[in-house]
């Protein structure tokens, strides 16, 4: 009994604001995501690319009568509206909470202040979308069947075009002051370190310093110039139309281009293929589930081949390297006759089946890197654990593996990037147009024109397409790039 009271007399841990309020952003940004991405996919869904025209397409509801289209944008409006308002509302009571308080806030919150700052945003850019869509469509000439794109507006979804364009532009002033109100917060409750009142130097040393670093930095702005021109030209092209890039000049209406190119490319979705957003969720899965169940098996079998010394270790050590001296294409046909067969390649199995070829071909590799990291981990820290009662299981686990954290993201950001832009495997085991499974890299026949051969490529829709695929990996090295960077294990043993 005595021991049931002490367990009902320990305090639970309560709920807190903060708690609650990350929760709130991130479901209502999940709902208010959802519903913007179904209601911009309706709009954009009867418009294709062809000639450097808008024409009409294979509407995605092609078998939907206007009743049911307009109770989809009903039911994707009120989820739209839901999240937004649950967002305004959060944060509402977040400045109300905080934007008086002169403390000096813990990590925790401000953690959530800059989860609210990139919140703000997304919703600021959706509503500047929303705006902006209705806005385009509109100036449409034609989009097949004799309507241009006012009338497609007026006569099939009606006031909801309305009702998107003032929300739309009411959502991008409203989260504008949001933006400006939360970097004012930030700024004015910052915390202030010792150390820049300390290091204040004269003009004189300013200048002097400058001019002593003044040829590393031409150096270092040289290389970065030549690096970027091809982002930048790739960015300049996305905000072109078809008729600048055959006059070779600047872009004439860079905004409503930029509407047009990315729009198309993201939401404009024909009943008979997949688009841009099943393309994405579909490598998303291939990438990290490739760099997932890769790194659990490269893991245990590097770990075993760096630290237990069994008869043929050395042979299978060089075996696995071995395996890198063949390209993979001598391989493609061999592993899809053996795909076939296995019946990895069907419907219900085609999305397995080329994961598993993926995880196949990274495997060796994976174990080669993790092998060579753990045997740079000092021996010493494990034989310390082992003589404290830790078994293998737990050596491995507890002492190995989070040393081994920077060799780990480094084998996942591999792996992740091998998948993301793998295309002959994808090409030979998916095909060009698969109504099943599509991946990122193999979306790239939507912009060679296949219509008309003879025309040139739609760049215009290529770049905002180049832009959207790298946009991942590069995230994902900014998010990652200090585990990159970390030398765990320097210093470890005293």
């Amino acid at each position: 009994m005595a021991g049931l009271r002490s367990f009902k007399s320990v305090e639970r841990p309560r709920i807190s604001f903060i708690h609650l309020a990350f929760l709130s952003h991130i479901i209502s940004t999940i709902i208010a995501l959802w519903g913007f991405w179904a209601i911009e996919t309706i709009l954009w869904n009867r418009i294709a690319y062809s000639n450097g025209e808008w024409v009409n397409s294979l509407p995605l509801y092609l078998n939907s009568t206007l009743a049911q289209v307009e109770e989809l944008l009903l039911s994707n409006s009120i989820l739209f509206t839901t999240g937004i308002l649950i967002i305004f509302l959060i944060s509402s009571l977040m400045f109300l909470r905080y934007s008086r308080e002169r403390i000096n806030w813990n990590p925790t919150t401000r953690l959530l202040f800059r989860i609210q700052l990139l919140v703000v945003f997304i919703c600021s850019l959706m509503g500047f979308w929303l705006y902006m869509s209705v806005l385009t469509i509109s100036d449409l000439r034609s989009i097949g069947e004799g309507q241009s794109g006012a009338e497609w507006l007026r006569t099939d979804i009606r006031n909801y075009s309305d009702f998107f364009f003032f929300f739309g532009l009411l959502i991008n002033l409203i989260f504008a002051f949001f933006i400006v109100a939360t970097l004012i917060i930030l700024f004015l409750n910052r915390e202030r370190e010792e150390t820049r009142f300390k290091q204040r130097f004269s003009l004189y040393q300013f200048i002097l310093n400058s001019i002593k670093r003044l040829p590393f930095y031409l150096v270092i702005s040289g290389y970065l110039l030549l690096t970027l021109i091809p982002v930048l030209m790739t960015i300049l092209v996305s905000f072109s139309t078809t008729a600048d890039l055959r006059m070779h000049r600047l872009p004439s209406i860079p905004l409503e281009a930029f509407i047009k190119n990315f729009s198309s490319v993201v939401f404009a979705v024909s009943a008979n293929e997949l688009g841009f957003a099943a393309a994405f969720l579909y490598s998303i899965i291939l990438g990290f589930g490739t760099g997932l169940l890769g790194l659990a098996v490269s893991l245990s079998a590097g770990y075993a081949l760096a630290r237990f010394k069994f008869a043929g270790n050395k042979i299978l050590t060089f075996m696995i390297l071995a395996t890198q001296m063949f390209p993979g294409l001598i391989l493609l046909i061999p592993q899809y006759v053996i795909w076939t067969d296995m019946g990895l390649l069907r419907e219900g199995t085609l999305l397995f089946g080329v994961l598993l070829a993926y995880i196949s071909g990274a495997v060796a590799y994976c174990t080669w890197m993790m092998k060579g990291y753990f045997e740079t981990i000092p021996l010493d820290l494990e034989e310390a654990a082992l003589i404290d009662g830790a078994g293998r299981l737990g050596t491995f686990t507890r002492i190995a593996v989070p040393l081994a954290k920077p060799g780990m993201v480094a084998v996942l950001i591999f792996t992740f990037l091998t998948a993301w832009s793998e295309f002959v495997l994808a090409r030979t085991f998916i095909g060009e147009s698969n109504p099943i499974l599509i991946t990122l890299p193999l979306l790239f026949y939507n912009y060679q024109n296949p219509g008309a051969p003879e025309n040139p490529i739609f760049f215009e829709l290529l770049a905002p397409y180049a832009i959207l695929v790298a946009l991942p990996p590069v995230l994902l090295f900014l998010f990652l790039q200090k585990e990159l960077a970390a030398g765990a294990v320097a210093g470890a043993v005293k």
